[in-house]
Protein backbone atom coordinates (compact mmCIF):
# COMPACT_ATOMS: atom_id res chain seq x y z
CA UNK A 1 0.00 0.00 0.00
CA UNK A 2 0.83 3.64 -0.46
CA UNK A 3 2.32 4.70 2.99
CA UNK A 4 3.27 8.18 2.17
CA UNK A 5 3.62 10.75 -0.89
CA UNK A 6 5.83 13.57 -1.48
CA UNK A 7 5.94 16.31 -3.91
CA UNK A 8 7.76 19.31 -4.68
CA UNK A 9 7.64 22.04 -7.54
CA UNK A 10 5.14 20.20 -9.63
CA UNK A 11 2.54 22.95 -10.72
CA UNK A 12 0.67 24.69 -7.91
CA UNK A 13 2.49 22.29 -5.38
CA UNK A 14 4.73 23.57 -3.33
CA UNK A 15 6.04 20.88 -0.55
CA UNK A 16 3.65 18.49 -0.23
CA UNK A 17 3.82 15.48 2.14
CA UNK A 18 0.89 13.42 2.82
CA UNK A 19 0.98 10.00 5.11
CA UNK A 20 -1.79 7.76 4.01
CA UNK A 21 -3.76 5.20 5.87
CA UNK A 22 -4.75 1.67 4.81
CA UNK A 23 -8.86 1.02 3.92
CA UNK A 24 -10.58 3.57 1.69
CA UNK A 25 -9.58 7.66 1.46
CA UNK A 26 -11.34 10.23 0.10
CA UNK A 27 -9.90 13.54 -0.89
CA UNK A 28 -11.84 16.21 -1.18
CA UNK A 29 -11.32 19.86 -2.47
CA UNK A 30 -12.65 22.53 -4.61
CA UNK A 31 -11.89 22.15 -8.69
CA UNK A 32 -8.51 23.37 -9.28
CA UNK A 33 -7.05 22.94 -5.98
CA UNK A 34 -4.42 20.37 -6.76
CA UNK A 35 -6.51 17.34 -6.45
CA UNK A 36 -5.79 16.20 -9.83
CA UNK A 37 -1.85 16.82 -9.75
CA UNK A 38 -1.39 14.79 -7.00
CA UNK A 39 -3.24 12.13 -8.59
CA UNK A 40 -0.68 13.02 -11.62
CA UNK A 41 2.15 13.13 -9.05
CA UNK A 42 1.53 9.57 -8.37
CA UNK A 43 1.15 8.87 -11.86
CA UNK A 44 5.01 9.76 -12.71
CA UNK A 45 5.65 7.24 -9.99
CA UNK A 46 4.06 4.35 -12.08
CA UNK A 47 6.18 5.67 -15.22
CA UNK A 48 3.68 8.25 -16.87
CA UNK A 49 5.43 10.69 -18.75
CA UNK A 50 4.98 14.63 -18.12
CA UNK A 51 5.26 17.88 -19.51
CA UNK A 52 8.13 19.43 -17.94
CA UNK A 53 6.35 22.73 -18.38
CA UNK A 54 4.33 21.71 -15.24
CA UNK A 55 7.73 22.63 -13.05
CA UNK A 56 6.87 25.28 -10.80
CA UNK A 57 7.65 28.60 -11.54
CA UNK A 58 10.92 29.53 -10.38
CA UNK A 59 12.24 25.89 -9.64
CA UNK A 60 15.02 23.84 -11.62
CA UNK A 61 13.34 20.63 -10.95
CA UNK A 62 10.26 18.74 -9.50
CA UNK A 63 10.34 16.13 -7.18
CA UNK A 64 8.06 13.26 -6.41
CA UNK A 65 8.64 10.46 -3.98
CA UNK A 66 6.42 7.39 -2.95
CA UNK A 67 6.72 4.86 0.00
CA UNK A 68 5.00 1.98 -0.37
CA UNK A 69 4.32 -1.02 1.94
CA UNK A 70 4.45 -4.11 0.29
CA UNK A 71 2.71 -7.48 1.23
CA UNK A 72 4.40 -10.75 1.49
CA UNK A 73 3.22 -11.90 -2.03
CA UNK A 74 4.07 -9.22 -4.00
CA UNK A 75 8.11 -8.76 -2.09
CA UNK A 76 7.91 -12.79 -3.70
CA UNK A 77 6.80 -11.32 -6.66
CA UNK A 78 9.31 -8.66 -7.31
CA UNK A 79 12.48 -10.55 -6.11
CA UNK A 80 13.11 -10.53 -9.87
CA UNK A 81 14.00 -6.88 -9.59
CA UNK A 82 16.15 -7.32 -6.49
CA UNK A 83 13.86 -5.48 -4.10
CA UNK A 84 14.19 -7.85 -1.48
CA UNK A 85 12.36 -5.27 1.87
CA UNK A 86 8.62 -5.02 2.66
CA UNK A 87 9.09 -1.37 1.86
CA UNK A 88 9.27 0.06 -1.48
CA UNK A 89 10.23 4.01 -2.33
CA UNK A 90 10.10 5.25 -5.96
CA UNK A 91 11.27 8.97 -6.65
CA UNK A 92 11.43 10.33 -9.91
CA UNK A 93 13.19 14.23 -10.56
CA UNK A 94 12.02 15.88 -13.34
CA UNK A 95 14.01 18.66 -14.95
CA UNK A 96 13.27 21.55 -16.50
CA UNK A 97 15.09 20.63 -19.99
CA UNK A 98 13.15 17.45 -20.44
CA UNK A 99 15.63 15.26 -18.52
CA UNK A 100 14.26 12.86 -15.54
CA UNK A 101 15.65 10.90 -13.30
CA UNK A 102 13.81 7.48 -11.49
CA UNK A 103 14.91 5.49 -8.22
CA UNK A 104 13.63 2.41 -7.07
CA UNK A 105 15.28 1.99 -3.42
CA UNK A 106 17.64 4.62 -4.75
CA UNK A 107 18.91 2.66 -7.58
CA UNK A 108 18.56 4.14 -10.95
CA UNK A 109 16.53 2.37 -13.23
CA UNK A 110 14.87 2.54 -16.58
CA UNK A 111 10.94 3.60 -17.30
CA UNK A 112 10.67 0.05 -18.78
CA UNK A 113 11.67 -1.40 -15.36
CA UNK A 114 9.30 1.24 -13.18
CA UNK A 115 6.67 0.42 -15.40
CA UNK A 116 6.87 -2.95 -14.65
CA UNK A 117 7.27 -2.67 -11.03
CA UNK A 118 4.51 -0.43 -10.55
CA UNK A 119 2.14 -2.72 -12.69
CA UNK A 120 2.16 -5.13 -9.57
CA UNK A 121 1.25 -2.87 -6.55
CA UNK A 122 -0.99 0.05 -7.98
CA UNK A 123 -3.13 1.44 -10.37
CA UNK A 124 -4.77 4.45 -11.69
CA UNK A 125 -8.41 4.88 -13.06
CA UNK A 126 -9.78 7.71 -14.46
CA UNK A 127 -13.32 8.76 -15.27
CA UNK A 128 -12.07 8.97 -19.43
CA UNK A 129 -10.77 4.87 -18.52
CA UNK A 130 -14.38 3.71 -18.87
CA UNK A 131 -13.69 4.63 -22.99
CA UNK A 132 -11.77 1.90 -23.24
CA UNK A 133 -14.77 -0.25 -22.82
CA UNK A 134 -15.59 0.84 -26.55
CA UNK A 135 -12.89 -0.88 -27.71
CA UNK A 136 -13.17 -4.97 -28.33
CA UNK A 137 -9.87 -5.08 -28.28
CA UNK A 138 -9.75 -4.01 -24.49
CA UNK A 139 -12.77 -6.62 -24.44
CA UNK A 140 -9.91 -9.33 -25.80
CA UNK A 141 -7.28 -7.83 -22.99
CA UNK A 142 -9.87 -8.36 -20.63
CA UNK A 143 -10.37 -11.97 -21.21
CA UNK A 144 -7.10 -13.09 -22.24
CA UNK A 145 -6.05 -11.81 -18.42
CA UNK A 146 -8.98 -13.26 -16.59
CA UNK A 147 -7.70 -16.59 -18.35
CA UNK A 148 -3.56 -15.78 -18.45
CA UNK A 149 -2.85 -18.95 -16.35
CA UNK A 150 -4.39 -21.18 -18.84
CA UNK A 151 -4.00 -19.32 -21.83
CA UNK A 152 0.20 -18.86 -21.17
CA UNK A 153 1.17 -22.58 -22.13
CA UNK A 154 -1.29 -22.95 -24.43
CA UNK A 155 -0.30 -19.55 -26.32
CA UNK A 156 3.50 -20.12 -26.63
CA UNK A 157 2.91 -23.25 -28.75
CA UNK A 158 0.49 -21.38 -31.03
CA UNK A 159 3.06 -18.25 -31.39
CA UNK A 160 5.93 -20.87 -31.95
CA UNK A 161 3.36 -22.15 -35.08
CA UNK A 162 2.34 -19.03 -35.72
CA UNK A 163 5.63 -17.59 -36.60
CA UNK A 164 6.75 -20.38 -38.75
CA UNK A 165 3.80 -20.07 -40.62
CA UNK A 166 3.98 -16.33 -41.33
CA UNK A 167 8.16 -17.13 -42.47
CA UNK A 168 6.68 -20.22 -44.78
CA UNK A 169 3.56 -18.42 -46.23
CA UNK A 170 6.17 -14.91 -46.87
CA UNK A 171 8.59 -17.39 -48.76
CA UNK A 172 5.98 -19.25 -50.53
CA UNK A 173 4.79 -15.03 -51.90
CA UNK A 174 7.81 -13.93 -52.67
CA UNK A 175 8.70 -17.44 -55.03
CA UNK A 176 5.33 -17.12 -56.79
CA UNK A 177 5.72 -13.09 -57.48
CA UNK A 178 9.62 -14.82 -58.91
CA UNK A 179 9.06 -14.33 -62.87
CA UNK A 180 11.66 -16.19 -64.70
CA UNK A 181 13.66 -13.93 -66.28
CA UNK A 182 16.36 -14.90 -68.21
CA UNK A 183 18.31 -10.93 -67.73
CA UNK A 184 17.83 -11.13 -64.16
CA UNK A 185 19.16 -14.48 -63.80
CA UNK A 186 22.00 -13.22 -65.48
CA UNK A 187 22.50 -9.98 -63.46
CA UNK A 188 22.49 -12.51 -60.39
CA UNK A 189 24.67 -14.81 -61.93
CA UNK A 190 27.34 -12.25 -62.19
CA UNK A 191 26.73 -10.81 -58.70
CA UNK A 192 27.17 -14.16 -57.19
CA UNK A 193 30.36 -14.34 -59.64
CA UNK A 194 31.96 -11.15 -58.69
CA UNK A 195 31.85 -12.07 -55.09
CA UNK A 196 32.94 -15.58 -55.16
CA UNK A 197 35.86 -14.36 -57.84
CA UNK A 198 36.86 -11.66 -54.94
CA UNK A 199 37.44 -14.55 -53.01
CA UNK A 200 37.47 -12.30 -49.71
CA UNK A 201 38.59 -14.01 -46.46
CA UNK A 202 37.52 -13.30 -43.20
CA UNK A 203 40.07 -9.99 -41.59
CA UNK A 204 41.47 -9.66 -45.06
CA UNK A 205 41.03 -5.99 -45.12
CA UNK A 206 42.02 -5.28 -41.51
CA UNK A 207 45.65 -7.43 -42.37
CA UNK A 208 45.84 -5.43 -45.51
CA UNK A 209 45.43 -2.11 -44.11
CA UNK A 210 48.54 -2.59 -40.88
CA UNK A 211 50.55 -3.92 -44.32
CA UNK A 212 50.47 -1.32 -46.22
CA UNK A 213 50.43 1.09 -43.56
CA UNK A 214 53.65 -0.65 -42.71
CA UNK A 215 54.93 -0.34 -46.39
CA UNK A 216 54.25 3.22 -46.65
CA UNK A 217 56.21 3.76 -43.64
CA UNK A 218 59.09 1.85 -44.51
CA UNK A 219 61.33 4.73 -45.41
CA UNK A 220 60.28 6.23 -42.18
CA UNK A 221 61.32 2.90 -40.12
CA UNK A 222 64.52 2.63 -41.46
CA UNK A 223 65.51 5.82 -41.59
CA UNK A 224 64.84 5.73 -37.52
CA UNK A 225 66.12 2.35 -37.15
CA UNK A 226 69.99 3.55 -38.79
CA UNK A 227 69.59 6.68 -36.76
CA UNK A 228 69.03 4.66 -33.46
CA UNK A 229 71.56 2.08 -34.34
CA UNK A 230 74.10 4.28 -35.21
CA UNK A 231 74.32 6.39 -32.05
CA UNK A 232 74.39 3.02 -30.17
CA UNK A 233 76.93 1.38 -32.25
CA UNK A 234 78.98 3.43 -34.33
CA UNK A 235 82.34 4.96 -33.43
CA UNK A 236 82.08 7.11 -30.53
CA UNK A 237 78.60 5.51 -29.89
CA UNK A 238 76.87 4.20 -26.75
CA UNK A 239 78.54 0.98 -27.06
CA UNK A 240 81.90 1.67 -27.67
CA UNK A 241 81.83 4.90 -24.68
CA UNK A 242 80.16 1.88 -22.56
CA UNK A 243 82.77 -0.45 -23.11
CA UNK A 244 85.94 1.86 -21.84
CA UNK A 245 84.09 2.50 -18.96
CA UNK A 246 83.66 -0.89 -17.84
CA UNK A 247 87.42 -1.28 -18.68
CA UNK A 248 88.35 1.45 -16.48
CA UNK A 249 86.32 0.27 -13.52
CA UNK A 250 87.64 -3.50 -14.17
CA UNK A 251 90.85 -2.39 -13.52
CA UNK A 252 89.94 -1.37 -9.62
CA UNK A 253 87.48 -4.44 -9.35
CA UNK A 254 89.25 -5.22 -6.50
CA UNK A 255 88.13 -2.60 -4.62
CA UNK A 256 85.36 -3.70 -2.05
CA UNK A 257 83.44 -0.15 -2.77
CA UNK A 258 84.14 -0.24 -6.78
CA UNK A 259 82.97 -3.97 -7.40
CA UNK A 260 79.83 -3.48 -7.53
CA UNK A 261 79.80 -0.81 -10.01
CA UNK A 262 81.95 -2.61 -12.86
CA UNK A 263 79.63 -5.37 -12.54
CA UNK A 264 76.81 -3.01 -13.00
CA UNK A 265 77.87 -1.41 -16.20
CA UNK A 266 78.73 -5.21 -17.30
CA UNK A 267 75.27 -5.71 -17.30
CA UNK A 268 74.38 -2.71 -18.90
CA UNK A 269 77.03 -3.24 -21.28
CA UNK A 270 75.58 -6.52 -22.29
CA UNK A 271 71.84 -5.79 -22.43
CA UNK A 272 73.12 -3.20 -24.91
CA UNK A 273 75.10 -4.98 -27.21
CA UNK A 274 71.86 -7.52 -27.33
CA UNK A 275 69.32 -4.84 -28.03
CA UNK A 276 71.49 -3.36 -31.14
CA UNK A 277 71.22 -7.50 -32.37
CA UNK A 278 67.86 -7.31 -31.89
CA UNK A 279 67.06 -4.27 -33.45
CA UNK A 280 69.85 -5.13 -36.47
CA UNK A 281 67.99 -8.70 -36.52
CA UNK A 282 64.34 -7.52 -36.42
CA UNK A 283 64.55 -4.75 -38.97
CA UNK A 284 66.50 -7.26 -41.69
CA UNK A 285 63.79 -9.85 -41.02
CA UNK A 286 60.92 -7.55 -42.36
CA UNK A 287 59.95 -8.77 -45.62
CA UNK A 288 59.60 -5.58 -47.27
CA UNK A 289 58.39 -5.84 -50.57
CA UNK A 290 58.44 -2.35 -52.49
CA UNK A 291 56.14 -3.79 -55.87
CA UNK A 292 53.70 -5.34 -52.96
CA UNK A 293 52.78 -1.99 -51.97
CA UNK A 294 50.92 -1.88 -55.56
CA UNK A 295 49.47 -5.41 -55.08
CA UNK A 296 48.14 -4.04 -51.62
CA UNK A 297 46.62 -0.98 -52.92
CA UNK A 298 44.55 -2.57 -55.70
CA UNK A 299 42.96 -5.61 -53.99
CA UNK A 300 42.14 -2.78 -51.18
CA UNK A 301 40.10 -0.94 -54.01
CA UNK A 302 38.62 -4.43 -55.10
CA UNK A 303 37.52 -5.29 -51.57
CA UNK A 304 36.10 -1.56 -51.39
CA UNK A 305 34.05 -1.47 -54.22
CA UNK A 306 32.28 -4.56 -53.34
CA UNK A 307 31.88 -3.30 -49.86
CA UNK A 308 29.65 -0.47 -51.61
CA UNK A 309 27.51 -2.73 -53.27
CA UNK A 310 27.32 -5.76 -51.00
CA UNK A 311 27.94 -4.19 -47.36
CA UNK A 312 30.65 -2.75 -45.32
CA UNK A 313 31.58 -5.77 -43.41
CA UNK A 314 32.81 -9.54 -44.44
CA UNK A 315 29.37 -10.92 -42.90
CA UNK A 316 27.57 -8.36 -44.94
CA UNK A 317 29.47 -10.02 -47.67
CA UNK A 318 28.85 -13.22 -46.97
CA UNK A 319 24.99 -12.92 -46.44
CA UNK A 320 24.82 -11.40 -49.78
CA UNK A 321 25.83 -14.05 -51.89
CA UNK A 322 24.01 -16.62 -49.69
CA UNK A 323 20.82 -14.47 -50.48
CA UNK A 324 21.39 -14.35 -54.35
CA UNK A 325 22.40 -18.22 -53.89
CA UNK A 326 19.02 -18.73 -52.67
CA UNK A 327 17.21 -16.36 -55.40
CA UNK A 328 19.23 -18.48 -58.32
CA UNK A 329 18.23 -21.81 -56.59
CA UNK A 330 14.32 -20.32 -56.49
CA UNK A 331 14.81 -19.41 -59.60
CA UNK A 332 16.21 -22.99 -60.71
CA UNK A 333 13.75 -24.85 -58.69
CA UNK A 334 10.76 -22.47 -58.43
CA UNK A 335 8.10 -25.32 -58.87
CA UNK A 336 9.91 -27.95 -57.26
CA UNK A 337 10.05 -25.10 -54.27
CA UNK A 338 6.83 -24.40 -54.35
CA UNK A 339 5.26 -27.96 -54.21
CA UNK A 340 7.44 -28.08 -51.16
CA UNK A 341 6.37 -24.81 -49.16
CA UNK A 342 2.51 -26.22 -50.02
CA UNK A 343 3.21 -29.50 -48.38
CA UNK A 344 4.99 -27.87 -45.66
CA UNK A 345 2.48 -24.82 -44.85
CA UNK A 346 -0.33 -27.18 -45.19
CA UNK A 347 0.50 -29.24 -41.95
CA UNK A 348 1.50 -26.09 -40.17
CA UNK A 349 -1.69 -24.88 -41.34
CA UNK A 350 -3.57 -27.87 -39.62
CA UNK A 351 -1.34 -27.69 -35.82
CA UNK A 352 -2.25 -24.04 -36.30
CA UNK A 353 -5.69 -24.45 -36.22
CA UNK A 354 -5.59 -27.22 -33.80
CA UNK A 355 -3.72 -25.23 -31.46
CA UNK A 356 -5.80 -21.72 -31.54
CA UNK A 357 -9.09 -24.40 -30.99
CA UNK A 358 -7.73 -24.74 -27.93
CA UNK A 359 -7.34 -20.93 -27.26
CA UNK A 360 -11.17 -20.47 -28.04
CA UNK A 361 -12.02 -23.05 -26.17
CA UNK A 362 -10.16 -21.81 -22.98
CA UNK A 363 -11.55 -18.30 -24.20
CA UNK A 364 -14.69 -19.34 -24.15
CA UNK A 365 -15.07 -21.03 -21.06
CA UNK A 366 -13.12 -18.41 -18.84
CA UNK A 367 -15.78 -16.04 -20.90
CA UNK A 368 -18.51 -17.52 -18.97
CA UNK A 369 -17.02 -17.60 -15.66
CA UNK A 370 -15.85 -13.80 -15.96
CA UNK A 371 -19.53 -12.85 -17.41
CA UNK A 372 -20.97 -14.38 -14.03
CA UNK A 373 -18.86 -12.71 -11.54
CA UNK A 374 -19.37 -9.09 -13.31
CA UNK A 375 -23.10 -9.90 -13.12
CA UNK A 376 -22.15 -10.73 -9.55
CA UNK A 377 -20.44 -7.06 -8.87
CA UNK A 378 -23.26 -5.02 -10.94
CA UNK A 379 -25.92 -6.62 -9.24
CA UNK A 380 -24.76 -4.79 -6.11
CA UNK A 381 -24.70 -1.21 -8.67
CA UNK A 382 -28.11 -1.31 -9.66
CA UNK A 383 -27.58 -3.59 -12.75
CA UNK A 384 -29.46 -6.57 -11.65
CA UNK A 385 -31.08 -6.82 -14.81
CA UNK A 386 -28.15 -7.14 -16.90
CA UNK A 387 -27.31 -9.56 -19.63
CA UNK A 388 -23.44 -9.55 -21.05
CA UNK A 389 -21.63 -12.14 -22.62
CA UNK A 390 -18.58 -12.22 -24.53
CA UNK A 391 -19.34 -12.84 -28.39
CA UNK A 392 -16.88 -15.05 -30.51
CA UNK A 393 -15.91 -14.77 -34.13
CA UNK A 394 -13.37 -16.46 -36.11
CA UNK A 395 -10.69 -14.37 -38.49
CA UNK A 396 -7.62 -15.24 -40.26
CA UNK A 397 -4.73 -16.52 -37.89
CA UNK A 398 -2.88 -13.63 -36.06
CA UNK A 399 -0.74 -13.22 -32.76
CA UNK A 400 -2.83 -14.65 -30.22
CA UNK A 401 -5.14 -16.90 -32.28
CA UNK A 402 -8.23 -16.71 -34.19
CA UNK A 403 -10.52 -14.56 -31.90
CA UNK A 404 -12.11 -11.54 -32.58
CA UNK A 405 -14.22 -10.81 -29.53
CA UNK A 406 -16.39 -8.36 -27.84
CA UNK A 407 -18.59 -7.84 -24.99
CA UNK A 408 -22.18 -7.63 -25.78
CA UNK A 409 -25.10 -6.25 -23.00
CA UNK A 410 -28.46 -5.24 -22.19
CA UNK A 411 -29.07 -3.39 -19.43
CA UNK A 412 -33.27 -4.17 -19.34
CA UNK A 413 -34.80 -7.06 -19.08
CA UNK A 414 -36.94 -8.05 -22.90
CA UNK A 415 -33.92 -6.43 -24.80
CA UNK A 416 -31.77 -7.78 -27.08
CA UNK A 417 -28.07 -7.68 -26.37
CA UNK A 418 -26.28 -5.11 -28.17
CA UNK A 419 -22.16 -4.27 -28.48
CA UNK A 420 -21.41 -2.54 -25.28
CA UNK A 421 -20.25 0.55 -27.20
CA UNK A 422 -23.41 1.30 -28.60
CA UNK A 423 -26.06 0.98 -25.84
CA UNK A 424 -24.08 2.14 -22.69
CA UNK A 425 -24.64 5.83 -21.15
CA UNK A 426 -22.14 7.08 -19.25
CA UNK A 427 -23.57 6.13 -15.80
CA UNK A 428 -23.41 2.61 -16.67
CA UNK A 429 -20.13 2.51 -18.18
CA UNK A 430 -18.61 3.46 -15.11
CA UNK A 431 -20.33 1.03 -13.13
CA UNK A 432 -19.54 -1.88 -15.76
CA UNK A 433 -16.13 -0.63 -15.61
CA UNK A 434 -15.95 -0.68 -11.71
CA UNK A 435 -17.67 -4.11 -11.17
CA UNK A 436 -14.53 -5.00 -13.47
CA UNK A 437 -11.94 -3.68 -11.82
CA UNK A 438 -13.32 -5.10 -8.47
CA UNK A 439 -12.57 -8.70 -9.99
CA UNK A 440 -9.18 -8.19 -11.34
CA UNK A 441 -8.08 -5.94 -8.42
CA UNK A 442 -8.38 -9.10 -6.51
CA UNK A 443 -7.11 -11.64 -9.28
CA UNK A 444 -3.95 -10.12 -9.15
CA UNK A 445 -3.58 -9.13 -6.10
CA UNK A 446 -3.20 -5.27 -6.23
CA UNK A 447 -2.32 -3.40 -3.27
CA UNK A 448 -3.57 0.07 -3.85
CA UNK A 449 -5.98 1.53 -6.43
CA UNK A 450 -7.17 5.31 -6.56
CA UNK A 451 -10.01 6.26 -8.64
CA UNK A 452 -9.73 9.95 -10.40
CA UNK A 453 -13.25 10.86 -10.02
CA UNK A 454 -14.82 7.40 -11.16
CA UNK A 455 -18.27 8.98 -10.11
CA UNK A 456 -18.83 11.16 -12.26
CA UNK A 457 -22.33 10.92 -13.82
CA UNK A 458 -24.04 8.82 -10.91
CA UNK A 459 -26.54 10.26 -8.47
CA UNK A 460 -28.87 9.27 -5.62
CA UNK A 461 -29.28 5.17 -4.96
CA UNK A 462 -26.54 4.71 -7.55
CA UNK A 463 -23.60 7.18 -5.70
CA UNK A 464 -24.26 4.86 -2.81
CA UNK A 465 -23.85 1.96 -4.96
CA UNK A 466 -20.86 3.05 -6.10
CA UNK A 467 -19.67 3.97 -2.56
CA UNK A 468 -20.50 1.26 -1.09
CA UNK A 469 -18.63 -1.16 -4.01
CA UNK A 470 -15.68 0.62 -3.18
CA UNK A 471 -15.82 0.75 0.66
CA UNK A 472 -16.34 -2.93 0.00
CA UNK A 473 -12.97 -3.25 -2.09
CA UNK A 474 -10.92 -1.55 0.58
CA UNK A 475 -11.34 -4.79 2.66
CA UNK A 476 -8.80 -6.13 0.72
CA UNK A 477 -6.55 -3.53 -1.23
CA UNK A 478 -6.13 0.29 -0.29
CA UNK A 479 -8.63 2.52 -2.21
CA UNK A 480 -7.96 5.88 -2.64
CA UNK A 481 -10.74 8.53 -4.41
CA UNK A 482 -11.11 11.62 -5.50
CA UNK A 483 -14.68 12.56 -5.02
CA UNK A 484 -16.98 15.73 -5.23
CA UNK A 485 -19.80 12.86 -4.15
CA UNK A 486 -20.62 13.17 -0.44
CA UNK A 487 -22.00 10.03 -0.14
CA UNK A 488 -18.77 8.96 -1.24
CA UNK A 489 -17.09 11.18 1.34
CA UNK A 490 -19.14 9.99 4.15
CA UNK A 491 -18.57 6.17 3.94
CA UNK A 492 -14.57 6.47 3.50
CA UNK A 493 -12.06 6.09 6.39
CA UNK A 494 -9.84 8.44 5.98
CA UNK A 495 -10.78 11.90 4.72
CA UNK A 496 -8.48 14.84 3.15
CA UNK A 497 -9.30 18.65 2.50
CA UNK A 498 -7.25 19.69 -0.67
CA UNK A 499 -7.14 23.68 -0.68
CA UNK A 500 -4.86 26.23 -2.03
CA UNK A 501 -3.78 29.17 -0.39
CA UNK A 502 -1.79 32.33 -1.74
CA UNK A 503 1.82 32.73 -0.18
CA UNK A 504 3.78 35.13 -0.93
CA UNK A 505 2.03 36.23 -4.26
CA UNK A 506 2.19 32.69 -5.28
CA UNK A 507 -1.02 29.85 -5.03
CA UNK A 508 0.42 26.74 -3.64
CA UNK A 509 -1.97 23.47 -2.19
CA UNK A 510 -2.34 22.30 0.73
CA UNK A 511 -3.87 18.82 2.24
CA UNK A 512 -5.34 18.29 5.85
CA UNK A 513 -6.54 15.33 6.73
CA UNK A 514 -9.95 16.05 8.53
CA UNK A 515 -11.21 14.69 12.07
CA UNK A 516 -14.73 14.11 12.36
CA UNK A 517 -16.59 17.89 12.98
CA UNK A 518 -14.47 19.35 9.94
CA UNK A 519 -15.64 16.16 7.68
CA UNK A 520 -19.11 17.15 8.78
CA UNK A 521 -18.33 20.55 7.92
CA UNK A 522 -16.89 19.72 4.27
CA UNK A 523 -19.63 16.99 3.46
CA UNK A 524 -22.59 19.61 4.66
CA UNK A 525 -20.13 22.07 2.17
CA UNK A 526 -20.32 19.20 -0.66
CA UNK A 527 -24.19 19.03 -0.35
CA UNK A 528 -25.11 22.26 0.33
CA UNK A 529 -22.02 24.75 -1.16
CA UNK A 530 -22.14 28.21 1.02
CA UNK A 531 -25.24 27.35 2.22
CA UNK A 532 -24.40 25.86 5.58
CA UNK A 533 -26.46 25.92 8.26
CA UNK A 534 -27.37 24.09 11.51
CA UNK A 535 -29.68 21.97 9.86
CA UNK A 536 -27.24 21.36 6.84
CA UNK A 537 -24.93 20.31 9.40
CA UNK A 538 -27.06 17.63 11.16
CA UNK A 539 -27.95 16.28 7.62
CA UNK A 540 -24.10 16.26 7.09
CA UNK A 541 -23.57 14.29 10.30
CA UNK A 542 -26.27 12.26 10.07
CA UNK A 543 -24.98 11.01 6.90
CA UNK A 544 -21.66 10.38 7.92
CA UNK A 545 -22.72 8.52 11.11
CA UNK A 546 -25.53 6.52 10.16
Amino acid sequence: MLEQLNIKNLAIIDDLSIDFEPGFTVLTGETGAGKSIIIDGIGLLLGNRMNSSLIRTGASKAYVEGCFRLSDFNRQRLLDFDIEDDLLVISKDLYADGRSITKVNGRIVPLSTLREISAYIINIHSQFDNQYLFYPSYHELLLNNFAKNYLEKNLENYQSSYNKYKLLSKELEEIKDLNFDPEVEKDLKNQLNEIENLNLQENEIEELEIEQKRISNFAKLNDKVNEAVSCLDDEKGALETLYYAKRSLELISDDPVFSKYAEMLESIYTDTSELVFSLKRDFDNLDIDPYRLEEITNRISQINRIKNKYGSTYQDIEKAKLNLQQALDNMTNKTIRISELEKELSLVKKQLEDKANVLTNIRQKYALELCALVKKELKDLYLENITIEFKFKKVDFKENGVDYVELYVSFNKGEEIKPLAKVSSGGELSRVMLGLKSIFNKLFNLETIIFDEVDSGVSGRVANAVAEKMKSMSSYLQVICITHLPNVAAIADNHYKVSKQIKNNKTATSILKLNDEERVKEIASMMFGDNVDNSSLETARKMLFK
